[in-house]
């Protein structure tokens, strides 16, 4: 029997091997279906729903990234939305608007002051004088120089207070031609300068006025002044005498020249003009009687007369 059994194992093992040996190319007994019958089933099902459940959870996974990503960029979004909503207004502005702004407030943090301009000049002539009236935009010191055609340099310099709108009188002569210049300052060293300019007077033809006449008598001295109101300037002679007289005095108004230090006439015109003239020894009855003629700069005149009690007078301290 053990013969026979150890026979059979040589057969097979030599059904078995010999084959591999001379077929290695096709012959594998080990992926033979037979084997199948030895493999436990439930592990194979199991080893695949494990296979199947990683390969779902893989998929899962790798699907759901994208989803991710796209929430995380739309609150990247709105988180910059909220940042671009603190940022400063002048940032989100443009910068024709952003340049305005800064403007504005470097002209709080220092005032800018405008150029100098001359917005108006005019000279208005009358026959003894001429108005002067010009503007500026921001205040300013005026200098005005006027002359005749005659006398060039004989220039009338007139300065003028800080201010926006200037008017300056300037005594002429009728018919005559002036020229001016008028300069001006500004409060921050701006200057600026008119061009020469010319003005015609026109002729006087109108004769002075006179407004009043006043006689005061002296108590310190022995003398009358006679002071003359008109409505422009004028300068003349006067005639006087008193009642115990028969002959007429002429009196002129007189000055100290400084350089000859004598007593001249006084040529110049005035508005009111006065005469200083001796009074005598008077009684309550002595009249003082008096004529004048006075002249404008045109060379129209004009003549009063008249007589006033010499104790009737209003009496005055004179210096």
């Amino acid at each position: 029997m053990k013969t026979k059994y150890k026979t059979l194992g040589i057969i097979l093992v030599g059904i078995l091997i010999i084959p591999q040996i001379t077929f290695a190319s096709w012959w594998n007994p080990l992926s033979w279906n037979i084997w199948k019958i030895f493999k436990s089933e439930p592990k194979t099902e199991q080893t695949q729903i494990r296979k199947t459940t990683q390969a779902t959870s893989t998929t899962k996974t790798v699907n759901t990234k994208p989803e991710e990503e796209i929430i995380q960029l739309k609150k990247e979004v709105e988180a910059l939305k909220k940042q671009n909503a603190i940022l400063p207004v002048s940032k989100q502005m443009t910068p024709t608007v952003q340049n305005l702004q800064e403007k504005k407030l470097e002209g709080k943090s220092k005032t800018i002051i405008p150029k100098l301009i001359i917005e108006s000049i005019s000279a208005v002539p009358s026959a003894n004088e001429i108005l002067f009236k010009w503007k500026t935009n921001i205040p300013s010191v005026g200098k005005l120089s006027i002359w005749p055609t005659n006398t060039p340099t004989g220039n009338l310099v007139i300065t003028t207070k800080l201010n926006n709108i200037h008017e300056q009188i300037v005594t002429t002569a009728p018919s005559k031609k002036y020229f001016y210049i008028i300069e001006f300052t500004s409060e921050n060293g701006d200057y600026i300068s008119s061009e020469q300019k010319e003005v015609l007077t026109p002729t006087d033809n109108i004769s002075p006025k006179i407004l009043g006449v006043k006689i005061v008598n002296g108590i310190n001295e022995s003398v009358l002044k006679i002071t003359i109101f008109a409505d422009e300037d004028i300068k003349g002679t006067i005639d006087y005498r008193y009642s115990n007289e028969r002959e007429w005095q002429t009196g002129r108004n007189i000055v100290y020249d400084m350089e000859s230090k004598k007593y001249i006439e006084d040529t110049k015109y005035y508005n009111p003009y006065i005469f200083t003239i001796l009074r005598p020894s008077y009684t309550n009855n002595t009249e003082f009687e008096y004529r004048f003629l006075m002249f404008d700069n045109g060379g129209n005149s004009v003549y009063k007369e008249g007589k006033s009690k010499i104790s009737s007078l209003k009496e005055e301290y004179f210096e």
